[in-house]
């Protein structure tokens, strides 16, 4: 763990987070994955 980052809450990926996204980005992403998987 490294000190410079923040307190992240459980389940929170900083390596994800790492890449310039935002929370809409990701939730877009998450539906496209769905919608892949039907």
């Amino acid at each position: 763990m490294r000190k410079s980052m923040p307190e992240v809450p459980p389940g929170y990926d900083p390596e994800l987070d790492a890449k310039p996204k935002t929370k809409s980005a990701k939730r877009n992403e998450r539906k496209k994955e769905k919608k892949h998987q039907q």
